[in-house]
């Protein structure tokens, strides 16, 4: 593993960027960064074996921009879990921002949540609204969960214990890049989940709920890119697989109430109907 390292000093926010063959959109992704209103940052990359051009984009882009607090890390293939624990074990703040490769921040991102952070000191965990897009059009993830699911994040009861059940009952309704968190959580959450390819997000952010209090906020801070290179997107047996697997080890927490396990055995009667569908689907191509 090397690393090329720009600038150490005392800093507000890290920004963890973790990138695998992400030389189509990162372009886009490292401008939002910069183009952020709020400026006390230090941004730290890991480029996970990319195999296109993404290695010469990132060089360029930390050498054209010097001025700024940079660390590139270049390593073997790990995975995004031990890539994200790789960068959060360097980091010069206790505040970690995530930002996906294929993702974009609007301008006012982190000044707005570093204003929530200093509102809400009981809160360890921030996350926002944000767009969906694609080539043909654009909404808000809050938004579809009200029309599609009946609930709206920031108004649910996310202190402590139910942002725990709540994240049980609707799924994970967090965007990984509108997050910022407090790596004390680590010391009792433990690091990113290695062992989880697919939903290790939802994995982290349910181990957090569970012990801390998180807070939604409503206007959308980011844009998550729809196409069809996405991870998410690609549901094989490993994607139904981890889901059963995990909701399975919920099912039998002792602080689960009656009903969420009954949402569980719900989630898993859905799972195994979507992995049906799924290869159903596949035995017809």
């Amino acid at each position: 593993m090397t690393r090329l390292k720009i600038q150490n000093s005392n800093v507000v926010i890290s920004i963890i960027l973790c990138c695998y063959n992400s030389e189509k959109y990162l372009e886009e992704t490292l401008q939002s960064i910069v183009d952020q209103t709020f400026k006390n940052w230090e941004l730290i990359i890991v480029n996970d074996g990319s195999q296109d051009n993404t290695l010469k984009i990132l060089s360029e882009f930390v050498n054209s921009n010097k001025h700024l607090r940079i660390t590139l890390i270049n390593q073997t293939n790990q995975g995004l879990a031990d890539s994200r624990n790789n960068a959060i074990e360097i980091a010069n703040s206790n505040w970690i921002a995530i930002i996906d490769h294929d993702d974009l921040w609007l301008p006012e991102k982190l000044e707005i949540q570093y204003d929530l952070i200093n509102k809400n000191k009981n809160c360890f965990l921030f996350f926002s609204d944000f767009y969906l897009f694609n080539n043909k059009s654009i909404k808000s993830r809050f938004e579809v969960s009200k029309e599609k699911d009946g609930f709206i994040p920031y108004k649910l009861n996310l202190n402590k214990i139910n942002g725990y059940r709540n994240l049980i009952k609707y799924g994970c309704f967090i965007g990984s890049s509108t997050v910022i968190f407090n790596k004390e959580v680590l010391k009792f959450v433990g690091n990113f989940d290695g062992s989880y390819k697919f939903i290790t997000d939802y994995v982290f952010f349910i181990k957090i709920s569970e012990k801390f209090d998180i807070l939604a906020s409503p206007e959308p801070l980011s844009k998550w890119r729809s196409h069809n290179d996405q991870t998410t997107l690609k549901m094989n047996n490993s994607y139904f697989f981890e889901m059963f697997n995990f909701y399975l080890k919920l099912y039998f927490k002792n602080n689960i109430s009656f009903n969420i396990k009954m949402r569980i055995i719900l989630k898993h009667l859905r799972l195994i109907v979507s992995f049906l569908i799924n290869k159903n689907d596949e035995n017809r191509i």
